[in-house]
C-alpha cells in the first residue's frame, strides 16, 4: 500500500473489521456534524444579524442570505483547516478530530439506544448515564500512556473503541439508574460526580507526575555499571536520563566532564558534542520536513537538485541511498592535505569518487550527510544551523541545542580531545569546538556533525518522537506517518 494513501482506504484495508467499521461510522458522523455546524452558523447569521437589520425582508431574500452565508462559513472553516495543516500543529488533523468526536458520540449513542430499546428509561437515568459515559471516554482520551493499577497494566485505548465503550457504559448506567428508586438515583448522581472529579484528578496526576512504579524503581545497578566504567577509565563521566510514562524517572550525573587540563565534576546540565547524532537530530529530520513539504522525493537523484554532484558517475545516486548509506560513497572526504572552509568541504563532497555502484552495499559515509546538509540549505534557502534552530529545536523548546555554541556556554561544555588533525598544525584541547575534523575545517557546521546539546534537551527530542510515533499528543516537528517511514527499514531492495 502506498504511504500517501488516504485515510478512508487505510481504515478499510489496514484496520481490524470492527475497528474499521467504527472508524467509518465516526467519519460519517463527523461529516454530518460539519453539516449541522454550517446550518447553525447560517441560521445564526440570518436570525441574529440580518433580520435585525432587515426585519421586513422577504422569504426569498432570507433564503438568498442563508445560502450565501453557508458558502462563506464553509470557506472560513476550509481556510481554518488549511491553516491547521500548513502552519498549525504537526499531527494528523483527521485523527485528532475523530478522536475528539468519538469522546462525545459514545455517550450520545448510548442515550439513543436507552430511549429506543427500553420502556423504563428516565431523564435522570439518561443524564447520569451520559455523564458517566462521557467522563469515562474523556479519561481514556486524556490517558497519555499505559497506567499501572494494582500491579496490572491498563494499556492506552485506541480512539476507535470510544464509541463502543461510551455507548455501552451510558446504556448500562442509564438503565440501572432508571430502574432504581429516586432517592437512590440522587445518591447515584452524587457518587458519579465524585467519580468524575476523582477521575479528572487521577488523569492530571498521570500526565504531570512520574508513575509510582517509576519513582520507586531502583537504578543502583545502572549506577554501579557506569561508576565501574569510570573506575576502569573507560569514560571520564556521564549523564543518565531514564524516561517512563512520558516523564523523567531518573536524571543523574556521574564522574567528571573534564580531566585535562583541570578536573571538573560532571553536572546534569553539561553540554556535549553530539558528533554523528547530528545526522538524526538535525539533518535527517530536516530532510523529512522537506519531504512533507513536497520539496523532494526519496527516490529522486541527488543531481536533480545539486547538478554539481553528478560528476564522477554519481548521477544516479538517490536521496534514499544517501539517507540509508547505500550510495557507494567512501567514508569521508580527503583530509590528507591542508584545507579549510565550507566551500572547499562541499566541493570535495560534490567531486567525491564512489568506491562502487549505488544500492548494493552498506558503508557508513559522512559524505552522504554532508551532501544532505547542502541539500537542506538548497531547498530551504537557509543555512543548516538556522533552519534546524527555527524548525526543529525551537518548536520543541530545546534551549541548549545548537551549532556553534557561544563563548558564554563553554564552561558547561565537556571537552572532547586534543586536536590531532594532521597536517593541520595547531594543538589544543577541543572545548566548544566540534571534534569532527571535517566539520571543524568547514567552520563548525555540516550535515554529518557539529551539533551540541545536553542530555535533558536530547530527552525532549526523544520523548516527543516516541509520543508522535505512538499517536499521542506531541510537538514533534514531523507527522506520524512521516516518522514511521523514518523509523522503518528503507534501504534499497537490492541491499
Amino acid at each position: 500500500m502506498r504511504r500517501t494513501a488516504s485515510f478512508p482506504p487505510l481504515s478499510c484495508s489496514r484496520c481490524p473489521l470492527a475497528a474499521g467499521l467504527l472508524v467509518a461510522a465516526i467519519l460519517a458522523a463527523a461529516m454530518s456534524n460539519l453539516s449541522a455546524a454550517l446550518n447553525s452558523l447560517s441560521s445564526t447569521t440570518v436570525v441574529d444579524f440580518y433580520l435585525r437589520v432587515r426585519p421586513q425582508s422577504t422569504d426569498r431574500a432570507r433564503n438568498f442570505v442563508s445560502r450565501v452565508s453557508t458558502v462563506l462559513w464553509a470557506l472560513v472553516l476550509f481556510a481554518i483547516a488549511v491553516y491547521s495543516v500548513t502552519n498549525g500543529g504537526k499531527g494528523h488533523v483527521v485523527e485528532t478530530g475523530l478522536s475528539i468526536a468519538s469522546v462525545a458520540y459514545g455517550s450520545l449513542l448510548g442515550v439513543f439506544l436507552l430511549g429506543t430499546l427500553t420502556k423504563f428509561a428516565t431523564e435522570l437515568g439518561a443524564t447520569i448515564g451520559m455523564v458517566v459515559g462521557f467522563a469515562l471516554n474523556l479519561a481514556l482520551w486524556l490517558q497519555p500512556h499505559a497506567v499501572q493499577i494494582g500491579g496490572h497494566t491498563l494499556p492506552k485505548v485506541a480512539y476507535t473503541w470510544y464509541v463502543l465503550i461510551g455507548s455501552v457504559v451510558t446504556f448500562l448506567i442509564g438503565a440501572l439508574i432508571s430502574m432504581a428508586r429516586p432517592r437512590r438515583s440522587v445518591a447515584a448522581m452524587v457518587f458519579c460526580a465524585l467519580l468524575l472529579l476523582s477521575s479528572a484528578k487521577g488523569t492530571a496526576q498521570s500526565i504531570n507526575a512520574p508513575g509510582a512504579a517509576a519513582s520507586a524503581a531502583d537504578f543502583s545497578a545502572v549506577d554501579a555499571m557506569i561508576n565501574d566504567g569510570i573506575a576502569h577509565k573507560s569514560l571520564p563521566g556521564a549523564v543518565l536520563i531514564v524516561g517512563h510514562n512520558g516523564t523523567i524517572a531518573y536524571h543523574h550525573a556521574y564522574g567528571n566532564r573534564s580531566v585535562d587540563p583541570a578536573i571538573e565534576a560532571m553536572t546534569e546540565d553539561t553540554i556535549f558534542d553530539m558528533a554523528s547524532l547530528s545526522k538524526c537530530l538535525s539533518t535527517a529530520t530536516s530532510i523529512m520536513q522537506l519531504y512533507e513539504q513536497g520539496k523532494l522525493q526519496f527516490d529522486d537523484p541527488v543531481a536533480k537538485y545539486l547538478p554539481e554532484f553528478s560528476v564522477n558517475g554519481k548521477g544516479t545516486i538517490t536521496i534514499r541511498q544517501l539517507l540509508t548509506h547505500y550510495s557507494g560513497l567512501k567514508e569521508d572526504v580527503v583530509l590528507t592535505d591542508a584545507w579549510s572552509g565550507k566551500a572547499e568541504g562541499v566541493k570535495r563532497a560534490m567531486e567525491s569518487v564512489p568506491y562502487g555502484p549505488p544500492g548494493l552495499t552498506f558503508k557508513y559515509s559522512d559524505i552522504n550527510f554532508i551532501t544532505l546538509g547542502v541539500l537542506v540549505e538548497k531547498l530551504s534557502g537557509e543555512p543548516l544551523q538556522e533552519y534546524a534552530a527555527k524548525h526543529i529545536f525551537k518548536p520543541l523548546g530545546r534551549t541548549d541545542t545548537r551549532y556553534l555554541p557561544p563563548a558564554s556556554e563553554v564552561a558547561r561544555i565537556a571537552p572532547t580531545a586534543h586536536n590531532d588533525d594532521k597536517p593541520m598544525t595547531h594543538d589544543e584541547m577541543l572545548r566548544g569546538i566540534v571534534h569532527d575534523p571535517t566539520t571543524r575545517r568547514m567552520g563548525g557546521v555540516a550535515g554529518h556533525a557539529g551539533l551540541f546539546s545536553t542530555g535533558h534537551d536530547t530527552s525532549i527530542f526523544v520523548q516527543a518522537l516516541l509520543d508522535r510515533h505512538a499517536g499521542r499528543a506531541s510537538k514533534f516537528t514531523i507527522k506520524t506517518e512521516t516518522l514511521r517511514i523514518m523509523c522503518q527499514p528503507e534501504q534499497p531492495a537490492a541491499g
